[in-house]
């Protein structure tokens, strides 16, 4: 699936944590009609997820205090870089 992204990111995608579990979430996004513009999108928010929570590997969040604070700051800075490019 990372190869359908962009050429020049595939070692980078490929190279981050979490590739198999990224790649997954994004042919789910293909299989469910999402186009290429958005897969690339979407692939670039998910490596900037993994980074700014340092995710090495999956983890059990349902018992993880945490995690819905993590989600929520995530989502609102992702929300900030939205709308400044509109």
């Amino acid at each position: 699936m990372f190869e359908k992204i962009k050429r020049f990111a595939l070692t980078r995608h490929q190279a981050a944590p979490m590739a198999r579990e990224r790649e997954l979430f994004l042919a789910w996004l293909h299989r469910g009609g999402n186009g290429i513009g958005n897969l690339r999108i979407a692939a670039g928010y998910l490596l900037q997820i993994v980074r700014f929570l340092r995710l090495k590997a999956p983890r059990n969040v349902a018992h993880d205090i945490g995690c819905h604070e993590n989600v929520t700051i995530i989502a609102a800075n992702l929300e900030q870089l939205r709308t400044k490019g509109e």
